[in-house]
């Protein structure tokens, strides 16, 4: 599975959660999908309107 596919199917199962927690294991270096690429597809599923665009860049100031 390529990593795009892990990320989304990731959000599809478990959304917002997926950028309250996984962002910050990120930010310490775990092995987890990569912040980036979860910010750029937190970013396209929120011009989608799958996820709401101000929660969700709520959620990602968790990685300041």
């Amino acid at each position: 599975m390529d990593l795009i596919g892990l990320v989304e199917q990731l959000f599809n199962e478990y959304g917002y959660l997926v950028l309250l927690i996984g962002l910050p294991l990120d930010f310490i270096a775990l092995p987890v999908p990569p912040g980036n690429s979860t910010l750029t597809y937190t970013g396209f599923l929120a011009s989608k309107d799958v996820l709401h665009g101000l929660l969700a860049f709520a959620m990602a100031l968790t990685e300041l």
